[in-house]
């Protein structure tokens, strides 16, 4: 199962549009989580879900989704 979840299409147009995707939510993820290009940070993003009325128990899968989650669509993981 494990093989399956980090096999990759050899297919180049998926690869190409997997990659270029990363690169477009790497920022919002890196804003979330370090603060970089100008974000919040940890700390401010909780402050901002919470304004919006979103719990941290669905925050905190935000923050970790967008960023390490856009490494690993440009690398090729699930």
């Amino acid at each position: 199962m494990i093989e399956k979840l980090l096999q990759t299409d050899t297919d180049y147009v998926c690869t190409f549009l997997r990659i270029v995707a990363g690169i477009i939510i790497f920022p919002y993820g890196m804003q979330k989580l370090l603060g970089w290009f100008e974000g919040v940070g940890i700390k401010g993003t909780l402050e901002q879900m919470a304004v919006r009325k979103i719990p941290k128990f669905v925050a905190w899968p935000v923050i970790i989704g967008q960023s390490p989650g856009s490494i690993a669509l440009i690398f090729g993981f699930f």
